[in-house]
């Protein structure tokens, strides 16, 4: 009479609520089931987490966590998949056994009431769905419409229903361990996350902020140089985030990165790899903001030009869905504003180009470039209109002339074969003006270029080299036959200032 089984159940419970160490010696007196026990502390633990944010650990939770660890928990998966048959309310108490190694998530997955295969199935169909409802709507935003019939034109989106998605557990004990901060716990579920991330944005957003934990956030600068942070775990981990374009909600984090990459004096090739692939390619996806520029231009100004350049090269051949609709709207942003610029309107607008190179300046300047090449007038005008562009901008410009000069199938001679291509004369004139302004820019690899043509016996291009001796040395008078002569003091007073020029000539 006195070991009665629901007199013990009730003081094993009165025992926990109350954090006594006397909870296994009420098993054996009372002869309880094990397994019963086990599911009280359960409840217990799931009573604890409802009005909790995060998993911190807290006096009781350290209790319960050392409770069940006294205990048989064989059978705790079989026990959670048969409770989540009616509620769904053990998810954060699950989500906190896993964090605690009591289980593990492969242990719990054959047990749940939805089928995998079923959440496999169902993520890869509506992620095909989405795609080719974003390449649509990135076709309707390239076409050019009439404005009789825009309206006719214009793609309709089509609703995607992802509550057959969003109803299955698994997905939503995926958001738990997100919500909680617990992303490394089911980072290895084989879960296709790049097309989860792209469905679902705001679980993009919550792997950023996990990441954003693992990098000191209240730390000065010269002591975030000197934290320890795996670098390659964490490109890693943003590689899944990657196709959703979802760093554009965290610029704090995309910032943080940028200086992790500073401290390193000689970058090896891991970190050049997550330039090309992740870094500058985000970029794009932010809004405008000069500052994002900066700290991305002090990762890169003392990288070699040849690996600069080919990170410009991954940024322009990259065929991510977001970024070609980064490039069409830059494109049209670009296009509207060099349309107003002349000599009156150059302060106002030198400032709208600014702001959509700061997003994407390869595409700026090959539009920028096109039109020089074809009217040769707007050569001062266009390298006046830079003086609001970064210098991450302006070195992707020096990238873009590069590019320009080494294009395939383009004529250097007219028709008559003997003048220069008018397209050439354009682009020397505009490269002498250019890095006559803005000397500080490196053109190293244009005069690598220029050389090596010179090696195979091209001289086409000499009239590149001339007039960055002209225009941006300051020797434009080598050409006068009158001042072909010039004495040692003559010619090292033209390199001085303008009132040196005038005493020694």
């Amino acid at each position: 009479i006195l070991s009665e089984e629901s007199e013990g159940y009730s003081k094993f419970l009165f025992a926990v609520l109350h954090s006594q160490d006397h909870v296994k010696s009420l098993i054996g007196i009372f002869s309880l089931d094990p397994n019963r026990c086990v599911d009280l502390l359960v409840d217990v633990v799931e009573y604890e987490l409802r009005s909790v944010d995060t998993l911190e650990s807290t006096p009781r939770l350290d209790y319960l966590k050392r409770t069940l660890g006294e205990l048989n928990t064989t059978k705790l998966p079989q026990l959670l998949g048969f409770k989540l048959r009616d509620t769904t309310a053990p998810l954060k108490a699950m989500t906190w056994l896993v964090v605690n190694q009591i289980i593990t998530v492969s242990a719990v997955l054959p047990y749940l009431p939805d089928d995998s295969h079923m959440f496999a199935k169902l993520l890869h169909d509506l992620y095909q769905t989405r795609v080719q409802q974003d390449q649509k709507r990135l076709q309707s935003l390239g076409r050019v419409h009439l404005s009789s019939t825009l309206e006719t034109d214009q793609v309709a989106e089509e609703g995607i229903d992802f509550k057959p998605l969003q109803d299955l557990l698994l997905t939503k004990w995926i958001f738990c361990f997100l919500e909680l901060d617990c992303f490394e716990s089911v980072q290895t579920l084989g879960v296709d996350w790049s097309a989860f991330v792209v469905l679902f944005p705001k679980a993009g957003v919550a792997i950023l902020d996990w990441v954003a934990q693992k990098i000191p956030s209240s730390s000065p600068w010269n002591e975030i140089m000197n934290v320890d942070v795996d670098l390659s775990a964490i490109a890693d981990t943003l590689e899944l985030v990657r196709e959703s374009g979802c760093i554009r909600e965290r610029p704090d984090l995309y910032c943080k990165l940028c200086r992790l990459l500073q401290r390193s004096s000689d970058p090896n090739s891991a970190s050049i790899d997550f330039l090309k692939s992740f870094l500058v390619p985000s970029l794009s996806a932010m809004e405008v903001n000069p500052s994002l520029c900066l700290e991305l231009w002090a990762v890169m100004k003392d990288l070699p030009y040849q690996v600069r350049y080919s990170i410009y090269d991954a940024w322009k051949n990259d065929d991510s869905l977001w970024l070609k609709q980064a490039q069409l709207e830059v494109t049209k942003d670009a296009k509207y504003s060099l349309k107003r610029l002349s000599k009156d309107t150059i302060r106002d607008i030198s400032r709208a180009i600014a702001k959509c190179c700061h997003r994407h300046p390869l595409i700026v300047f090959t539009t920028i470039l096109g039109q020089i090449e074809s009217y040769d007038n707007l050569v001062q005008v266009m390298v006046d209109a830079c003086r609001f562009v970064t210098p991450l901008g302006l070195d992707v410009l020096g990238y873009c002339i590069l590019q320009r000069l080494t294009a395939a199938h383009r004529d250097r001679l007219k028709e008559n074969g003997v003048n220069v291509s008018q397209w050439l004369q354009s682009l020397e004139a505009f490269v002498g003006a250019f890095y006559k302004r803005f000397y500080y820019i490196e053109f190293q690899g244009l005069v690598k270029y220029l050389l090596g043509r010179l090696q195979e016996g091209q001289v086409m291009e000499l009239g590149i080299l001339k007039n960055l001796v002209k225009t941006a040395g300051g020797w434009s008078f080598a050409d006068y036959g009158s001042v072909a002569s010039l004495s040692s003091s003559q010619l090292e007073g033209r390199a001085g200032s303008t009132l040196l020029q005038r005493e020694t000539m």
